[in-house]
């Protein structure tokens, strides 16, 4: 089963232990990193930018800040603005609120995320299908409402694994880079603090010659020694055949 083409980063609320280790990161071969702006300094991103990383930028003052409705959003949306002004960040790049919580109907996230006004955020599933942002990221809960659903349906911008030190997660292996972090796969950096005078860097070349049929799929996994429901390998793509594929790309949960 191929994986589709990907670029690799990661996100931590440790901002100064992603700059101590700004060298291994990119060894490593990741190209983006995610920082709070609550943390986040210019200083911090002039050596992020010198190593040659990307950056985005993600605004979270309280995990339950997203389900306060639009007069939350909005002085939410004034500090964002402030913290990015700080710090030295272009105008209209995007920043990813956060619904750091699982939520069952995107309907009681809506009116801030609306007020926010913001084409990228963070959170589960349900959220992400419910509010059709530009920059979906999925939060790595995969035991939240949707997330395991809209994982496997790729409607995701960024995917977010949990947190490490290394290991194997997201179907492939990740460094111990010298401090804790959630692993990130992205399909581009078109909502990234690109490096001044760097080009967005290409996607891991997987060629795909065709979307292989459920029975496929399913015949993959059972091969693979994985469970994909009481029906077998019939063709019939349900949840049992997504828990299987979820399980196949992040053997450490």
């Amino acid at each position: 089963m191929s994986s589709p083409a990907l670029i690799r980063g990661c996100d931590a609320a440790d901002i100064d232990g992603m700059v101590r280790n700004v060298s291994r990161i990119k060894a490593a071969g990741l190209d983006f990193v995610m920082t709070y702006l609550k943390y986040t300094k210019a200083e911090h991103i002039t050596a992020l930018h010198n190593a040659g990383l990307a950056v985005g930028l993600i605004f979270e003052a309280g995990t339950q800040n997203a389900l306060q409705g639009a007069a939350q959003g909005t002085a939410d949306r004034n500090r964002a603005g402030m913290q990015a002004d700080a710090i030295g960040a272009p105008v209209g790049t995007p920043i990813f609120f956060t619904v750091d919580t699982d939520v069952a109907n995107a309907a009681s996230v809506k009116p801030y995320a609306d007020a926010f006004g913001s084409s990228a955020g963070y959170a589960d599933g349900n959220v992400l299908a419910g509010l059709n942002l530009r920059y979906p990221w999925l939060a790595g809960a995969m035991g939240w409402s949707g997330s395991r659903d809209y994982f496997t349906n790729g409607l995701w911008a960024i995917c977010q694994g949990t947190p490490m030190r290394g290991g194997h997660q997201l179907g492939m292996d990740w460094p111990d880079l010298g401090f804790e972090y959630d692993p990130d796969i992205a399909r581009n950096l078109d909502w990234a603090w690109m490096p001044a005078g760097q080009p967005q860097p290409s996607p891991s070349p997987t060629p795909v010659t065709a979307i292989p049929t459920a029975r496929e799929m399913q015949t993959a996994l059972v091969a693979a020694g994985f469970d994909v429901g009481p029906s077998g390998i019939d063709g019939i793509w349900g949840d049992n055949s997504s828990d299987a594929l979820w399980a196949y790309y992040n053997p450490n949960g």
